[in-house]
């Protein structure tokens, strides 16, 4: 599999954990959530917010919010950041993934871990 790194990606979550998502035009289905940890600070390129109907992070607590910046400038956000192991499809080989999802838009990208 070729190199995976902060590619977006469409997830979907049900009670707030990713159930599956659409990396490359192939959807991936989470088989199991190994960590789920925060990053408060981490710095991201703005992008343009994604449609109501994708999954959402929940909101940061209020005292770890991005501070905006005006103009194409970073801005300081928090990450919200699951590993999971996903395969494509019900029957495909079992992969290592980190799927970060930022404050600022709400912004999901994805990382292959190992497989």
């Amino acid at each position: 599999m070729p190199t995976i790194r902060d590619e977006p990606a469409e997830v979907l979550s049900r009670a707030g954990t990713p159930v599956q998502f659409l990396l490359r035009d192939r959807l991936y289905l989470v088989r199991s959530v190994l960590a789920h940890w925060v990053e408060p600070g981490r710095r991201r390129r703005p992008a343009p917010p994604q449609p109501a109907e994708r999954a959402a992070c929940a909101p940061p607590p209020a005292d770890l919010s991005g501070v905006a910046v005006l103009g194409d400038a970073p801005q300081a956000s928090t990450a919200e950041l699951w590993r999971v192991e996903a395969a494509p499809g019900r029957s495909g080989h079992l992969n290592v993934f980190d799927l970060c999802c930022t404050s600022a838009h709400t912004r999901w990208t994805v990382s292959r871990v190992e497989g």
